[in-house]
């Protein structure tokens, strides 16, 4: 690792960030940052190991090396997590809604202004109008000044999360890569780019597949231009609209979609899971039909509880891990206490000592900042209790499954008490805390701590040493967070988001939370106990299926889809899993693992050729500011 590699890796995050900023929540030209894996860091490595391959070919001292590259890589990562739909696209707007709102809605003046903590959110209307209203500048002074003191507190609060979760990983990863030795599915295409022998690079099916995906993508970006053409449908359409009678329109929206990377990202999941996730998913379908066929949801609106499940699911999972990590618990906390008796630990990015610190102060300063900006002791400790085991089960799941999504939408621990408790529970202070949190808690499709764990695989992988790569991440995320802020808030300001110049949906979703807490407010609903229920319902669930699978070899149903199949992702990826399922198990039937890597570079070029068909088309339009094919739905 060198420092021309983290220099480069910064002004990758840099640059990502802008570019995403107008393809998310200006242009809303695709939402790239809501699947497992990020076309934008793909792109990017690609980019540089042309250039690396090309134009320093005649200068070999300057060119990077693969330990570079991967560094490069995992830096930008961090950026796209951080500059993420569900992370700070929905925080930035969220710190200026209420001062703007209050001036048309008199409930923001009386119910949740006053308990919004003034280093938290910008309380100047002005400052606060210009952003929805644009024709500003946020670097002048009279703006800036309101946001200088919310963003460092944010800032230190997205660090205190980050080095906690890091923690964490340096506790787990000894067990999880080098004992269980989990696949890391999603490492293996930065691997395969980044191959000194370029493997894939001279097969010749990869290129077809590319070539075949790149040219889809800019067909249908003609397409959008001359709509005389006829389209080539791989974008999300909704397949439901047909249907209006109840019961069969509990269903809610439904898609349908032909991604070629989700096809070929598939090939690389077990097939068990590319079976049961798109089963469990009509399952949660017909779940719904049936609450309302049997009129359930008239005395309990929640029913039949699916988040609940989903979530009990992601609970399930974190136990589960923890329980097959006990004789790691073990080992860490006798080095802790006699430090220097596991000679491996020498390797691991802190010590195990250090480690175990980071996760207490890291937890306590996290539960300080809750209990600063309002919310109650208990309810501080409930929060982030959750909110970290379900850290911990997306990190898993995607370690060993590859898992291609894990957003669990709605389904915060906020939310979740209230239901169980009541509104009449809670404080007004308490339900605006819930608020201020909801930005990393709406759905957890960029979450960082996965992202984290890959980094020390990818650190293994060339042989870094894993407590560089602990700084190096850390340094990502600080720049990350710093280069997202200014990312969103300099068109914001420019554009206005209220204007028809921002389309994206942040804007809508910052607003869910406040919404969210007034209508608490306003209906006062009395407790939900069915809601707990179903959350334990969950874990046993996921318990269950465990069992099953260790009893029964080749048993279909996988606990992870059970868990990641009911939330709204899984509604535009079920149709390409299930092709990549039948696919697989064909090709693994008839011609056994040898066809199934012969016919592996295939399927990376339907990963690779998606990608980079989408970023030129995408460019191509910001560039001439026309209008540009959704790239996912």
């Amino acid at each position: 690792m060198t420092w021309r590699a983290v220099l480069l890796g910064c002004l990758s995050i840099v640059v990502n960030s802008t570019w995403i900023a107008y393809m998310e929540p200006i242009k809303q030209a695709g939402r790239t940052t809501i699947f497992s894996i990020f076309f934008a860091s793909v792109v990017t490595l690609l980019l540089l190991v042309l250039i690396n391959e090309t134009a320093l070919r005649r200068w070999p001292r300057r060119r990077l090396s693969r330990s570079e590259l991967m560094t490069i890589y995992v830096i930008t990562n961090f950026g796209v997590a951080l500059m993420g739909v569900d992370m700070l696209q929905v925080l930035v707007p969220m710190m200026a809604y209420p001062a703007f709102r209050a001036a048309s809605d008199s409930r923001y003046n009386t119910l949740i202004l006053p308990n919004l903590p003034d280093w938290l959110v910008v309380k100047d209307f002005d400052a606060a109008r210009a952003m929805y209203v644009g024709g500003a500048n946020f670097w002048s002074w009279d703006i800036l000044r309101h946001w200088l003191i919310p963003i460092g507190s944010w800032t230190g609060f997205i660090m205190l999360l980050l080095t906690t979760m890091l923690c964490l990983n340096s506790l787990l990863r000894r067990q999880w890569t080098e004992r269980e030795k989990l696949a890391f599915p999603m490492v293996a295409i930065p691997v395969a780019i980044t191959d000194p022998g370029r493997a894939i690079f001279r097969s010749k099916l990869m290129w077809g597949a590319f070539a075949a995906a790149f040219l889809i993508n800019v067909w249908n970006a003609f397409y959008v231009l001359h709509p005389s053409l006829p389209e080539i449908p791989i974008a999300a359409r909704r397949i439901n609209r047909g249907i209006t009678q109840m019961p069969w329109r509990a269903i809610g929206n439904t898609f349908a979609s032909g991604y070629p990377w989700a096809i070929g990202l598939g090939y690389l999941l077990p097939v068990d899971l590319l079976f049961s996730g798109p089963l469990f998913f009509w399952v949660w379908k017909l779940e719904r039909v049936a609450a309302v066929a049997y009129v359930w949801t008239n005395d309990s609106p929640q029913a039949p509880y699916i988040i609940q499940q989903n979530l009990g699911g992601y609970l399930g999972l974190c136990l589960l891990a923890l329980w097959y990590s006990r004789r790691q618990v073990v080992t860490v906390i006798r080095a802790a206490i006699s430090p220097g008796r596991d000679p491996a630990e020498a390797e691991e990015a802190m010590s195990y000592r250090a480690a175990l610190l980071g996760v207490a102060l890291g937890s306590a300063a996290l539960v300080w900042f809750a209990v600063a900006m309002g919310l109650a002791l208990k309810l501080a400790i409930i929060y982030l209790a959750v909110f970290l085991g379900v850290s911990v089960a997306i990190t898993r799941i995607r370690s060993e499954f590859g898992a291609p999504v894990h957003d669990l939408h709605m389904a915060d621990a906020g939310k979740m008490m209230v239901l169980s408790q009541g509104v009449s529970y809670f404080r007004t202070s308490d339900l605006t805390g819930f608020s201020l949190f909801f930005w990393f808690n709406r759905a957890y499709r960029s979450h960082p701590m996965a992202f984290q764990l890959e980094g020390f695989k990818i650190a293994d992988q060339v042989q870094q040493r894993r407590s560089t790569m602990a700084w190096v991440m850390m340094l990502a995320g600080l720049v990350g967070a710093l280069a997202a802020f200014a990312a969103l808030l300099t068109p914001y300001y420019r554009l206005g988001m209220d204007s028809a110049k921002v389309l994206g949906n942040p804007r809508i979703f910052s607003r869910q939370g406040y919404q969210r807490t007034l209508g608490w407010i306003a209906n006062s609903a009395p407790p939900d106990r069915l809601s707990d229920l179903f959350i334990g319902l969950g874990v046993l669930q996921v318990f269950l299926l465990s069992w099953i699978r260790l009893h029964w070899l080749g048993f279909p149903l996988h606990p992870v889809s059970f868990a990641v199949s009911g939330s709204w992702n899984m509604n535009l990826l079920w149709l390409p899993l299930a092709i990549a399922w039948m696919l697989k198990a064909f090709i693994l039937r008839y011609g056994g693992l040898g066809l199934y890597r012969r016919m592996l570079p295939l399927f990376m070029g339907l990963i690779l050729g998606d990608f980079v068909g989408m970023a030129v088309t995408n460019l191509g339009a910001i560039a001439l500011d026309v209008p540009a094919y959704h790239l996912f739905y």
